[in-house]
């Protein structure tokens, strides 16, 4: 499983509902944030991402794969053992031979078609390049209604994302608070005027973990006592957290 990372998303200015629109539901009814609405993913690139489309995509496109090393060469030395007419064939050729019309092949090849058209061999790839982590959004919950909602993402933030949204959304002032649950990062985005501009802040910032996640008392371990403890924190919102360090001017531009 992965890092869960919470997006607080603050509207500021500009009209909330405008943000509707990327709005989806799963298969269960429940709305969530859908990236597709803002960077849509092509259809080709759904299909699976693991070792079997690997090693195709290796074998068939790779003068020097480095599959042979460990993944198929037992599979290699049974097929020269079946058919020794083959001897004389370099152990890619060999694989590649025994390995035509298995999905590895097939996949293989649509990995390559993906990677000329897209640059990605598949969705995995496509979305960690193109939306900034590999998921869509989950986990979604309304604080206040479009004004001030929340989400996760796995690993990192969704960064390419904001940045569309600051480009689809000019009109808007908008703030995203991001911190990782392992505390590896945490960030604070701002959107305005079509741009997107980004500040990272320290993990041990308290104030900005409350902000983040909105609430106002955490567990952290403590050395001394060798034990997990529960301390309070401070009570504030992403927008007095960003004003307060100066990191977003509450003053509408004129």
């Amino acid at each position: 499983m992965p890092n869960h990372v919470i997006n607080r998303v603050v509207v500021v200015d500009g009209d909330p509902e405008a943000l509707r629109q990327f709005l989806s539901q799963n298969d269960e009814g429940e709305s969530y944030f859908d990236f597709e609405k803002l960077v849509p993913m092509p259809e080709s690139l759904n299909i699976q991402s693991g070792s079997v489309g690997r090693i195709g995509h290796q074998l068939y496109y790779s003068d020097n794969p480095s599959v042979l090393d460990y993944w198929i060469i037992e599979k290699i030395r049974a097929y020269r053992e079946a058919h020794p007419e083959c001897a004389k064939l370099s152990d890619l050729e060999v694989a590649r031979v025994a390995y035509k019309g298995s999905e590895e092949e097939r996949l293989g090849h649509l990995y390559e078609e993906n990677r000329k058209r897209y640059g990605a061999t598949t969705w995995y790839e496509w979305a960690c390049n193109n939306w900034g982590t590999k998921w869509n959004a989950y986990d979604y919950d309304e604080v206040d209604g479009l004004r001030e909602f929340v989400f996760d993402t796995a690993w990192s933030p969704a960064e390419p994302i904001y940045r569309k949204l600051a480009e689809i959304l000019p009109e808007h002032r908008i703030l995203i608070g991001c911190f990782d649950e392992g505390s590896c990062f945490a960030c604070l985005y701002v959107l305005q005027d079509g741009e997107l501009e980004v500040t990272y802040i320290d993990t041990g910032d308290n104030a900005f973990y409350a902000a983040c996640y909105g609430v106002t008392e955490k567990f952290t371990w403590d050395d001394e006592a060798d034990e997990e403890v529960e301390i309070e924190l401070p009570e504030t919102s992403l927008v007095e957290y960003a004003v307060e360090h100066d990191l977003f001017d509450s003053e509408v531009p004129s």
